[in-house]
């Protein structure tokens, strides 16, 4: 079951409205933190929670059967929360589609297979879903979306060769890409990291 979380500005009042999914394993406590770093102030956020904190349960380079039925309800989970925002009537470039390590994966699955015009897309340590050597057809209907792919260059658990697939593919779909690599090996959301969200959430339109 998914619940939503909700912080910050109302939907219809927000100068945005943050979609945020979380990581594997992280209970709402430890996903509030990390999105506390963040320079959301003066937005909405909605952030779906999995029970059982995990999206789903194999790596995210495994095969794709091995990580259904559950990637496809977690692709579900996020559908619904766009739509609440949409519904609230936020226009869907004023939404901005946010993750962090299996949220990031999360969300680009969902943007690659189901693309949208969003504000913008945030993957925060995260690649596309599925085993070396497949990828998703680039999504059409993307050109200019601002994508931004963060992450250390020796991190474990998402290797940097898929976040480098994952920024290919989207800047052959035409998405206005941005690669930030970080030295080092750690899982967390950076302070450049976090400067470079800043600058996505201040070149959305206003209004």
């Amino acid at each position: 079951m998914v619940a939503v979380d909700r912080w910050g500005a109302e939907l219809s009042e927000g100068r945005a409205v943050v979609v945020a999914l979380h990581g594997r394993g992280q209970d709402r406590a430890t996903f509030r933190a990390v999105v506390d770093v963040l320079p959301l102030d003066g937005t909405a956020v909605l952030a779906p929670h999995i029970d059982g904190d995990t999206w789903y349960p194999e790596p995210f380079t495994a095969d794709l059967e091995r990580n259904e039925p559950a990637l496809g309800e977690a692709l579900a989970a996020v559908d619904a929360a766009v739509q609440e925002v949409l519904d609230a009537g936020v226009p869907l470039e004023r939404v901005v589609l946010l993750g962090f390590s299996q949220g990031a994966c999360l969300a680009l699955q969902s943007f690659l297979t189901a693309p949208r015009r969003f504000g913008a897309v945030v993957a925060l340590t995260g690649g596309h879903v599925g085993p070396p050597g497949t990828a998703p057809a680039p999504p059409d209907g993307v050109a200019g979306v601002p994508v931004l792919l963060a992450t250390h260059a020796g991190d474990t658990w998402v290797p940097l060769w898929r976040v480098q697939e994952s920024a290919d593919l989207l800047t052959a779909a035409g998405a206005a890409v941005t690669l930030l690599v970080e030295p080092g090996s750690e899982h967390v959301v950076t302070p450049l990291a976090a400067s470079a969200v800043a600058t996505v959430l201040d070149a959305l339109p206003t209004g």
